[in-house]
């Protein structure tokens, strides 16, 4: 990428890098590998024309740089599992445009037990690793000794 050989780093910069690594994302690394790829390490395109030229400089200047790379190369989304429908999502879909309150719990309880019920299907349809959500009925059909 910067193509030097490896040689020992100055305590100077190990320090600014101690300074930056908590601030870091470690999702944000392929940006900045993309960033440094895409162009010609001399490139005068803006904004691969601000890159450093040295590893020493690139140390000093990581979150400047980091910032550059996430805006011109953004990280791909990771691919994740299909997400159900929040509670206002789900009313919307269901009973078309109905007025809502503020609050899950400020719905009636019909619908409440709807939404679980579904919430469940989906959970089991989709092998969904989130707690169970239980309705009424399950709470009163459970054994109160535990």
């Amino acid at each position: 990428m910067l193509h030097q050989s490896p040689h020992a780093v100055p305590p100077r910069i190990l320090k600014a890098v101690e300074r930056t690594v908590p601030f870091l994302e470690k999702k944000q690394a392929p940006s900045l590998v993309k960033f440094y790829r895409s162009e010609a390490l001399d490139s005068k395109e803006v904004p691969f024309n601000s890159r450093k030229h040295t590893p020493e400089r690139l140390m000093l200047h990581l979150p400047e740089q980091l910032g550059l790379a996430v805006q011109t190369c953004p990280p791909s989304p990771p691919p994740g599992k299909e997400k159900h429908p929040s509670w206002r999502e789900f009313c919307n879909w269901k009973y078309r445009d109905p007025v809502l309150p503020r609050s899950f719990y400020e719905l009636p309880s019909w619908v409440q037990e709807d939404y679980k019920r579904e919430y469940n299907q989906f959970l089991a349809q989709t092998g969904g690793d989130s707690p169970k959500v239980r309705s009424k009925q399950d709470q009163s059909n459970e054994d109160p000794g535990g």
